[in-house]
Protein backbone atom coordinates (compact mmCIF):
# COMPACT_ATOMS: atom_id res chain seq x y z
CA UNK A 1 0.00 0.00 0.00
CA UNK A 2 1.36 3.57 -1.09
CA UNK A 3 0.35 7.11 0.43
CA UNK A 4 0.58 9.77 -1.73
CA UNK A 5 1.98 13.18 0.42
CA UNK A 6 -0.60 15.81 1.42
CA UNK A 7 -0.46 18.56 4.15
CA UNK A 8 -4.39 18.92 5.97
CA UNK A 9 -4.26 22.07 7.89
CA UNK A 10 -7.28 23.24 9.95
CA UNK A 11 -6.87 25.90 12.59
CA UNK A 12 -8.89 25.10 14.84
CA UNK A 13 -8.70 26.17 19.01
CA UNK A 14 -11.06 24.08 20.99
CA UNK A 15 -11.69 25.25 24.65
CA UNK A 16 -14.25 23.67 27.07
CA UNK A 17 -14.56 24.61 30.65
CA UNK A 18 -16.89 26.51 33.37
CA UNK A 19 -17.16 30.64 32.64
CA UNK A 20 -15.37 30.43 29.05
CA UNK A 21 -18.76 32.67 27.68
CA UNK A 22 -17.20 36.09 29.98
CA UNK A 23 -13.80 34.90 27.81
CA UNK A 24 -15.02 34.37 24.55
CA UNK A 25 -14.61 38.01 23.14
CA UNK A 26 -11.00 37.92 24.40
CA UNK A 27 -10.37 34.66 22.44
CA UNK A 28 -11.77 35.65 19.30
CA UNK A 29 -10.19 39.35 19.02
CA UNK A 30 -6.63 36.98 19.69
CA UNK A 31 -7.82 35.61 16.09
CA UNK A 32 -8.05 38.49 14.84
CA UNK A 33 -11.22 38.58 13.68
CA UNK A 34 -13.74 41.46 13.59
CA UNK A 35 -17.05 40.14 12.82
CA UNK A 36 -17.60 36.17 13.70
CA UNK A 37 -20.37 34.03 12.82
CA UNK A 38 -21.72 31.73 15.93
CA UNK A 39 -22.87 28.15 14.87
CA UNK A 40 -25.29 26.31 16.73
CA UNK A 41 -28.85 24.80 17.05
CA UNK A 42 -31.96 25.87 18.29
CA UNK A 43 -31.77 24.13 21.74
CA UNK A 44 -28.89 25.52 22.03
CA UNK A 45 -29.73 29.12 21.69
CA UNK A 46 -33.79 28.34 23.11
CA UNK A 47 -31.99 27.83 26.56
CA UNK A 48 -30.37 30.87 26.48
CA UNK A 49 -26.71 29.80 26.26
CA UNK A 50 -25.48 32.50 23.72
CA UNK A 51 -25.96 35.73 26.47
CA UNK A 52 -22.80 35.75 28.60
CA UNK A 53 -20.97 34.44 24.79
CA UNK A 54 -22.94 37.76 23.36
CA UNK A 55 -21.96 40.15 25.83
CA UNK A 56 -18.54 38.78 25.67
CA UNK A 57 -18.26 39.55 22.28
CA UNK A 58 -19.77 43.27 22.61
CA UNK A 59 -17.78 44.28 25.53
CA UNK A 60 -14.88 43.84 23.00
CA UNK A 61 -16.59 45.19 20.04
CA UNK A 62 -16.65 41.87 18.23
CA UNK A 63 -19.78 42.09 15.64
CA UNK A 64 -21.21 38.60 15.53
CA UNK A 65 -24.29 36.98 13.46
CA UNK A 66 -26.20 33.74 14.71
CA UNK A 67 -26.63 30.70 12.38
CA UNK A 68 -29.13 28.44 14.55
CA UNK A 69 -30.27 25.98 11.46
CA UNK A 70 -27.73 22.90 12.83
CA UNK A 71 -29.42 19.58 13.09
CA UNK A 72 -28.17 16.54 14.16
CA UNK A 73 -25.63 14.91 11.40
CA UNK A 74 -25.61 18.32 9.51
CA UNK A 75 -26.06 18.09 6.19
CA UNK A 76 -24.51 19.36 2.86
CA UNK A 77 -27.32 21.61 2.35
CA UNK A 78 -26.61 22.74 5.78
CA UNK A 79 -23.32 23.94 5.09
CA UNK A 80 -24.26 25.50 2.10
CA UNK A 81 -26.61 27.95 3.47
CA UNK A 82 -24.43 28.75 6.48
CA UNK A 83 -21.39 29.41 3.99
CA UNK A 84 -23.68 31.49 2.26
CA UNK A 85 -25.13 33.16 5.88
CA UNK A 86 -21.55 34.13 6.83
CA UNK A 87 -20.37 35.13 3.41
CA UNK A 88 -23.31 37.47 3.52
CA UNK A 89 -22.59 38.90 6.95
CA UNK A 90 -18.91 39.34 6.08
CA UNK A 91 -17.99 37.27 8.97
CA UNK A 92 -14.09 36.61 9.59
CA UNK A 93 -14.58 34.05 11.85
CA UNK A 94 -16.05 31.41 12.98
CA UNK A 95 -17.50 30.30 16.05
CA UNK A 96 -19.12 26.81 17.17
CA UNK A 97 -21.23 26.26 20.36
CA UNK A 98 -22.73 23.57 21.14
CA UNK A 99 -21.79 19.38 20.27
CA UNK A 100 -20.22 17.31 17.75
CA UNK A 101 -22.97 18.79 14.93
CA UNK A 102 -22.57 22.14 15.56
CA UNK A 103 -18.56 21.93 15.64
CA UNK A 104 -18.48 19.65 12.17
CA UNK A 105 -20.91 21.96 10.84
CA UNK A 106 -18.49 25.30 12.08
CA UNK A 107 -15.62 23.25 9.86
CA UNK A 108 -17.35 22.81 7.23
CA UNK A 109 -18.73 26.35 7.02
CA UNK A 110 -14.91 27.68 7.68
CA UNK A 111 -13.34 25.41 4.74
CA UNK A 112 -16.29 26.56 2.31
CA UNK A 113 -15.52 30.30 3.39
CA UNK A 114 -12.69 30.36 1.29
CA UNK A 115 -12.42 27.60 -0.74
CA UNK A 116 -14.43 27.43 -4.03
CA UNK A 117 -17.02 24.85 -5.22
CA UNK A 118 -19.36 22.59 -3.00
CA UNK A 119 -18.49 21.02 0.20
CA UNK A 120 -18.88 17.56 -1.23
CA UNK A 121 -16.31 18.13 -3.73
CA UNK A 122 -13.65 18.03 -0.72
CA UNK A 123 -14.13 14.26 0.45
CA UNK A 124 -11.39 12.19 0.93
CA UNK A 125 -7.74 13.27 1.94
CA UNK A 126 -5.56 16.18 0.88
CA UNK A 127 -8.41 17.91 -1.51
CA UNK A 128 -8.02 21.37 0.21
CA UNK A 129 -5.40 23.49 -0.87
CA UNK A 130 -6.68 26.69 0.56
CA UNK A 131 -6.63 27.04 4.34
CA UNK A 132 -10.19 28.12 6.10
CA UNK A 133 -11.60 31.14 8.40
CA UNK A 134 -10.59 30.69 12.27
CA UNK A 135 -12.60 28.57 14.22
CA UNK A 136 -12.98 28.97 17.80
CA UNK A 137 -15.13 25.91 19.55
CA UNK A 138 -16.58 25.97 22.85
CA UNK A 139 -18.56 22.61 23.94
CA UNK A 140 -20.05 21.56 26.84
CA UNK A 141 -21.18 22.56 30.43
CA UNK A 142 -19.89 26.38 31.01
CA UNK A 143 -20.76 27.82 28.35
CA UNK A 144 -23.35 29.71 30.29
Amino acid sequence: MSFFPYKYFLPTRVECGNGLSNKTGEMIKELGATRVLIITDKGVRAANLLEGIEKSLLAVNIDYEIYDEVEPNPSAETIHKGTEYLKHHKSDAVLAIGGGSSIDSAKGIAVMATNPGDTLDYEGVGNLTIPSLPIQLQQGQGVK
